[in-house]
């Protein structure tokens, strides 16, 4: 008989199920339909232990509506365990929103159990204040989350939303192989005393591999993406693809701090791709930084990258070889920038093991070359790029012209998670007046708007929205059927204001919208990032494990 048992088990594979959790569920739901759990009974927040029913492969449906934890204060853990082969998935049911509020927690979402997707989530903080009277870091009003924390190995975040709390995303040693893609992350961190405090993405890993994708980061207090080792902290096989990053530190006053930084002690095996940074030129603030504090740092690729605007567009400090910096294009308004590179090597060191080149340079004319201690830049000096070339051996067949490109320079990045759904990045050279990085003013024609084809992502027909990400829950920018090339305005954007803070007269904290020299939205079918874009089903649907159950519609 157990030898018929194991042949049944074997010939037909046991089905993944669909559980649905809802704001009004409870401890003693099923997890049916008519009768859902709560989250915190889903995810098994009070005592890490969620329904022993729930297994790998399976699907939480979090119904429409606001999610608040009843864990004391802590938030809401998740201790769902998946596998590599067969992660448990945590997603929005359509249509709607499904909002995990974290006001008055120490966590929105706090993740310990292993192998599990949280996908087309919105994560606040909607009632906290964003000031604190103390100084350093982790010292935010106590009422103020962070975004998820993960703790567990095999953990992906997939198309969420994460906005206004004490920080966006972070990613600590503990979990190995994570993913985060395709997210907006704006307007998270906190004002401090001392400064800024709270980043859009917080990175370390020690094992393992970490990949940041595709990622939208804005306005958040402090840095955009930080992949930053300490002494006693290692980064390595840390990856930061493809993502769309712009002015963060713009808030409550307009300090612009560091987009990307990809750093630390023994720091290897990092790669920092096809990202695109913004600050607006005209400030000339903020920084770019690859590379820099700590010795230890070797095997770093910078490649395929757009830097726009700063005060150092990009540094690489302190790294021995091999570095890899090829094919990047960096532009700024003559003036504004302090450097346009900073590369510093140790004293003992030469650039035998650094393949720099065939990078394309716009605008401001100064290359420090110099010397790093761990601390401190010494001995060089800022020099015009046909001297920093032939000084360094560096970029021996790059460019570089005093002028601003002309034009748009577009970027469609389709998501590989769902279907009908892209960032589209616009840098837009037709807005501006001069080489002072001034916007035309007025702004028409050319600089008023970009057609942009979207056949690689939609088909004829297909119902669509386009979104702003710098007002995501806004109404569409663009919406119809489409049909062909779609105009995209790149004027009269309204952005969203930060939550729970004002100017000092009593006004929406709003910052300066980047368009029209910089705009970065999402196309979508209609219900996108607001609930994944799925019939609504009269009944759970069953998917067969055995076949996977990657989510893609």
């Amino acid at each position: 008989m157990a030898a018929f048992a194991l042949f049944v088990a074997s010939v037909f594979p046991t089905f993944a199920k669909d559980w649905y959790v809802s704001p009004t569920g409870s401890g003693s739901g099923s997890g049916s339909l008519s009768n859902p759990f709560d989250l915190d009974t889903a995810l098994g927040t009070q005592a890490c232990k969620p329904p022993s029913a729930i297994r790998s492969g399976d699907t939480l449906w979090l119904l429409p509506g606001t999610y608040r934890s009843t864990a004391s204060g802590s938030g809401f853990k998740s201790c769902l365990v998946g596998t590599a082969a067969a992660p448990i998935k945590v997603r929005s049911f359509s249509p709607g929103r499904a909002i995990i509020d974290g006001s008055g927690t120490n966590f929105v979402i706090y993740v310990s159990g292993a192998y599990t997707w949280f996908i087309n989530l919105e994560v606040e903080v909607s009632r906290c204040q964003r000031t604190s009277a103390t100084p350093g870091s982790n010292a935010g009003p106590s009422c103020l989350a962070f975004g998820p924390s993960i703790y567990a190995p095999g953990i992906k975040f997939i198309n969420c939303f994460v906005h206004d709390t004490a920080e966006g995303f972070s990613l600590y040693n503990a979990a190995p192989d994570a993913e985060l893609y395709g997210n907006v992350v704006v307007y998270n961190g906190y004002v401090g005393p001392d400064r800024n405090h709270g980043h859009g993405i917080y990175v370390q890993n020690n094992s393992g591999a970490k990949l940041i994708q595709a990622n939208l980061v804005g306005d958040n207090a402090d840095e955009g993406i930080q992949a930053y080792g300490s002494p006693s902290s290692s980064q390595i096989n840390t990856t930061l693809d493809s993502n769309a990053v712009w002015n963060n530190g713009s808030w409550p006053t307009l300090h612009y701090a560091s987009n990307l930084i990809m750093t630390g002690g023994n720091a290897h095996h990092n790669a920092v791709t096809n990202n695109m940074s913004y600050f607006t030129m005209s400030t000339g603030q903020g920084a770019n930084n690859f590379g820099q504090y700590y010795d230890g740092q070797y095997d770093l690729t910078v490649t395929g990258n757009t830097i726009v605007g700063g005060n150092v567009e990009a540094a690489v400090e302190g790294v021995r070889g091999p570095v890899l910096f090829r094919n990047n294009r960096l532009a700024s308004v003559i003036g504004k920038p302090l450097y346009t590179i900073v590369v510093a090597l140790f004293s003992d060191e030469n650039y035998a093991g650094y393949s720099w080149d065939n990078n394309s340079y716009f605008g401001e004319n100064s290359f420090y070359q110099g010397l790093y201690d761990g601390n401190n830049l010494s001995g060089g000096v800022g020099l015009p790029f046909v001297a920093f070339r032939a000084q360094s051996t560096l970029d021996s067949h790059s460019r570089y012209s005093a002028t601003l490109p002309t034009g748009k320079w577009i970027t469609i990045t389709p998501n590989k998670y769902e279907a009908k759904r892209a960032n589209i990045v616009i840098y837009n050279w037709d807005a501006y007046a001069d080489q002072y990085g001034d916007f035309q003013n007025p702004c028409t024609g050319a600089c008023a708007s970009v057609a942009v084809d979207l056949s690689n992502v939609l088909a004829n027909g297909d119902p669509f929205v386009i979104r702003d990400a710098q007002n995501f829950t806004g109404p569409p920018v663009v919406s119809g059927t489409y049909s062909g090339s779609v105009s995209i305005p790149l004027i009269g954007l309204t952005k969203a204001a930060v939550l729970n803070i004002t100017n000092s007269n009593g006004s929406p904290m709003i910052p300066a919208h980047t368009t029209p020299g910089y705009g970065v939205f999402i196309v979508c079918s209609p219900d996108c990032g607001l609930g994944a874009d799925i019939p609504q089903p009269p009944a759970p649907v069953h998917t067969h494990a055995a076949l996977g159950s990657k989510f893609r519609p």
